[in-house]
Formats: structure tokens, C-alpha cells, sequence
């Protein structure tokens, strides 16, 4: 259990460290606010919020990825493995309530008419999890996404980060993955992701492989 949490810590940061490379966002770490009848009840938001010009985007984080039952595609076995995607997609839906509300606690974030997205990150891709009635029905459209797809998408520099979400809203069409939408577009080379392969021998050319 220990390092099944310690694992969700320090994949959330990661996940940060990957939004903080959008350069026409602002990211907000997680919020901690009272809730319920004279504020005994403590909730948590999605872990990160993603503010562009034209969307608010709300990224929960799951370090979690399929089990041999979801692979395999036996649905009945398979609930239980997405078990944390629906909470996600709830937690989402209530964040997104309380920004289009004006709660107190997210006054520094103005929704100020744009649309409003959910985006649940795993380790690994869900396949078909965004093409199917798998995720509860939700008021924010809320989209299951891998780490890799994230990496590509912060990159991108044919146009901001948030049209090619909106454009896999919009276009029903392309609702298996988000990577979907990254067709026509151009991205350049996640630092993040090359300075971790760069520590690796093999990523040296010249390096002797018997070391």
C-alpha cells in the first residue's frame, strides 16, 4: 500500500511538471476547501487546474493502468479496474460545479463563460474507455487519457494546448483517444522526457554497451 501511494504522489507531480510546460496556461496545484453544513466536511479538488484563454481544463491523476480483465475485454470483470476513473470523473463534475457556482475557495479562477473539461491521466491507456458508456454520466465532459498522450499534447506548437481538446469534444467521431485530435499538428520534443532518456546509456550512441 505504501508504495502504491508513494506512486500516486510522485506521478501526480509528475503530471505538474508536464502542464507547467504549456506556455499559454496557468496551472493551479490542488485546493483544499470546507464544504457541507457549517463547513465540517474537508474536500480536495481534482489535483490540477489547466487555464487557458478559450477552456478550463480540470486534470484528475490515477496511477493506475488495466488489468488483464480490462485487456482482455471481459466488462463484467473489468468495473472494478475502472472503479477509480468513475470516482475521478465525479470528483471532476463537483469541481466543476463549484467553479461555475463561484465558490469562495476558487475565486482566484474565473470560468467567465468558457467551457469547462475533465481529464483523467493514467499510467498506462484504457483502451476504448472514452468511446463507450464506461464513465458515469457527468454535467462536464470528463476524457480518460494516458501519461504518453499528456507528454505529446504540452508540446505542441501548431496551435495552444487546449484546441486540440476541444476539438476531441467536439468531433464525436474521434472519441477513442485523444490522441486523435494531434492529427495535422506539429509538436516538438518533450524536454522532460529527453533529459529522462538521456540518463539512460543506451540513449548515447557511442556508449559502450557493456557498461
Amino acid at each position: 500500500m505504501s508504495f502504491a501511494r508513494d506512486m500516486g504522489h510522485l506521478f501526480e507531480a509528475y503530471i505538474g511538471r508536464q502542464l507547467r510546460l504549456l506556455p499559454d496556461a496557468q496551472v493551479h496545484p490542488e485546493i483544499t476547501h470546507r464544504h457541507g453544513r457549517k463547513g465540517g466536511q474537508q474536500l480536495r479538488s481534482v489535483d490540477w487546474i489547466v487555464e487557458f484563454s478559450d477552456l478550463l481544463l480540470l486534470v484528475e491523476v490515477k496511477a493506475t493502468m488495466p488489468t488483464e480483465a480490462v485487456r482482455l475485454g471481459d466488462l463484467d470483470a473489468a468495473e472494478s479496474a475502472w472503479a477509480k476513473l468513475v470516482k475521478a470523473s465525479e470528483q471532476i463534475d463537483a469541481v466543476a460545479g463549484y467553479l461555475r457556482d463561484g465558490h469562495e475557495a476558487y475565486a482566484h479562477i474565473t470560468p467567465a463563460g468558457r467551457p469547462i473539461l475533465g481529464l483523467v491521466i493514467t499510467l498506462e491507456p484504457f483502451y476504448l474507455i472514452n468511446a463507450y458508456d464506461f464513465l458515469p454520466a457527468t454535467t462536464t465532459p470528463v476524457y480518460v487519457a494516458s501519461a504518453e498522450e499528456l507528454e505529446r499534447l504540452v508540446t505542441v506548437t501548431s496551435t495552444t494546448a487546449s484546441q486540440p481538446m476541444l476539438q476531441h469534444h467536439m468531433e464525436h467521431a474521434v472519441g477513442w483517444h485523444v490522441r486523435e485530435s494531434f492529427a495535422g499538428h506539429t509538436f516538438e520534443p518533450n524536454p522532460i522526457v529527453e533529459s529522462a532518456w538521456h540518463r539512460y546509456p543506451w540513449s548515447d550512441s557511442t556508449a559502450d554497451p557493456r557498461q
